[in-house]
């Protein structure tokens, strides 16, 4: 299972393979990124980094513009790094690996998600918890 693949590009139809050689727009990215909770602004300058040409040169926004499936996971993958993806709940080793991680900023960390600005979507951002860590 390719997690990339599934967060970014979930498959309407069961029945229907991933293509990664299919299209996919600034636009249609942009509204993706946006759709995980990333604000607008970030979201188009995330969607212009992955599909415009890295040349160094200047270039108009044009959302139409297009890279593949496969060429927008693999500019992603170079951005995030390795990852790997936790499916047990209640793992015991992560629980002792967070809480040994953040154990000393603990009621830094609860002040400052307290503070957070939730309320209208009940969602704390990914922003607010990066800089509350």
């Amino acid at each position: 299972m390719n997690y990339m693949n599934d967060l970014f590009f979930p498959q309407i139809d069961n029945s229907e393979e991933f293509d990664g050689d299919e299209d996919v727009s600034i636009e249609e990215l942009k509204s993706l990124f946006e759709q995980l909770g990333i604000q607008t602004q970030k979201s188009q300058w995330l969607a212009r980094y992955i599909v415009e040409p890295q040349s160094g040169a200047e270039i108009v926004l044009n959302e139409a513009l297009t890279c593949t499936k496969d060429q927008a996971l693999a500019q992603l993958a170079e951005l995030i790094g390795p990852y790997e993806i936790y499916e047990q709940v209640n793992d015991p080793s992560m629980t002792k690996l967070f809480f040994g991680t953040y154990a000393e900023h603990r009621g830094t960390l609860y002040n400052a998600l307290k503070l957070a600005d939730y309320e209208e979507s009940g969602v704390v951002d990914c922003d607010e918890i990066r800089d509350a860590i």
